[in-house]
């Protein structure tokens, strides 16, 4: 069983890659290696960009994810160019 750290906004994601929650241990659990890592390279590919802390409520409305690790991320590439266009557009307006 391989234990990752999982965000509660990738929880879902996980479940469908096999993740398990283990209310012991207080981590998600895969059973196979394959699928974590599966999981691990579909969050890698998540489009990260820099947002201001004054634009961070657009960055929600276009469907950005606020990331721990101090990025915001788009879960598909095509909406963060088409939408942080426009939130960078709107910003520089201001």
């Amino acid at each position: 069983m391989r234990y990752l750290d999982v965000n509660y906004e990738d929880k879902e994601k996980a479940k469908e890659f096999g993740a398990r929650w283990n209310p012991k241990e207080g981590k998600w659990g895969f059973e196979k290696e394959e699928d974590a890592q599966k999981f691990l390279d579909w969050k890698e590919k998540k489009t990260k960009v820099d947002v201001s802390y004054e634009d961070r409520e657009k960055a929600k409305e276009f469907g950005a994810r606020w990331n721990p690790r101090k990025k915001w991320e788009f879960e598909k590439e095509e909406d963060a160019q088409k939408n942080f266009f426009r939130l960078e557009t709107k910003s520089r307006k201001k």
